[in-house]
């Protein structure tokens, strides 16, 4: 673009689709109100299992925020916006015992999809986004593009799985690269904020590889709870990390999210040269709402 524009973005993901009542808490990061913002990204994880009861919870949540833009992708929870997945009778292989009923319902992945592209989710700023590359506009003035993708490396049979040796990033074509601005993706890139309890990295090498490529300025993910943060990458220098700063701090309470300027002056972010990366998942491993949400102050 060739003017840019200072716009202020809300990046939340796997919110795992609890009520915003029983939800938000004083004592958590994740606190009512959010922070007022130009644009809200969601990467994906709206619900535990896709219940069409629980998509309505995450929609009136998002409803509920103060944004001219909500861009919201299906994280590998969503089953049911997974058509492929549904049609498939596919079911994820967990050890714990799962009600899983509604995956067998008529019509459900078209009624979830409905539901995500209906004239209440639209007027409330919602875009939901399916795999590939969008443009957005905002009233501020930014144009941007934005590639959008809910799929990660085969894990557990959920949603929106690809085995682990395959490259679903090659389809971003060379003549899009200069057009993509951010990437949201429901997975995390290899090695960056992708570290399991466990002590295995669940980020994608090929998406690392596309990331490398493509050179976003922003790229916004979750699927990894332990692995919430966000890191700054000079693509030429080695990577250099913001240092984390923890979601109980004074600052975060009073302004219910973390705060990261990547506009003023001395902080601007360098495009092509420069990426920051969000794992912006709010839930912890226990899937309660610890983590705050990101605000960015970045031209677009």
């Amino acid at each position: 673009t060739s003017r840019e524009v200072q716009t202020r973005i809300l990046c939340i993901s796997d919110t795992h689709s609890g009520r915003p009542s029983a939800f938000y808490s004083k004592d958590k990061g994740f606190r009512k109100p959010l922070p007022k913002a130009d644009l809200l990204i969601h990467s994906g994880d709206l619900t535990m299992t896709g219940k069409m009861v629980e998509y309505e919870d995450a929609l009136s949540m998002l409803i509920d925020i103060d944004a001219e833009v909500k861009l919201v992708i299906a994280g590998n929870h969503d089953l049911t916006l997974d058509e492929d997945y549904i049609r498939k009778k596919k079911r994820p292989v967990e050890r714990h015992p799962m009600q899983l009923d509604h995956l067998y319902e008529e019509g459900i992945a078209q009624r979830a999809m409905e539901l995500w592209t209906s004239p209440r989710a639209k007027e409330a700023g919602i875009r939901y986004l399916t795999e590939g590359l969008h443009e957005v506009q905002l009233s501020n003035g930014a144009q941007f593009g934005v590639y959008a993708s809910p799929w990660q490396p085969e894990f557990r049979n959920w949603a929106f799985n690809y085995p682990h040796h395959e490259d679903r990033w090659s389809q971003i074509e060379t003549k899009q690269v200069g057009k993509i601005d951010i990437f949201i993706t429901h997975g995390p890139p290899h090695m960056h904020l992708d570290l399991c309890a466990s002590g295995a990295r669940a980020g994608c090498v090929h998406l690392m590889d596309a990331l490398r490529r493509v050179r976003p300025r922003l790229h916004v993910f979750g699927h990894i709870h332990e692995a919430w943060g966000a890191e700054r990458i000079k693509w030429e220098d080695n990577m250099r990390s913001i240092p984390q700063r923890i979601g109980d701090s004074e600052e975060v309470k009073r302004r219910h999210a973390v705060f990261v300027d990547m506009s003023s002056d001395e902080n601007r972010l360098k495009p092509r040269e420069e990426t920051l990366l969000v794992n912006a998942c709010v839930v912890d491993l226990k899937y309660e709402a610890e983590n705050a949400g990101w605000l960015i102050d970045m031209d677009l």
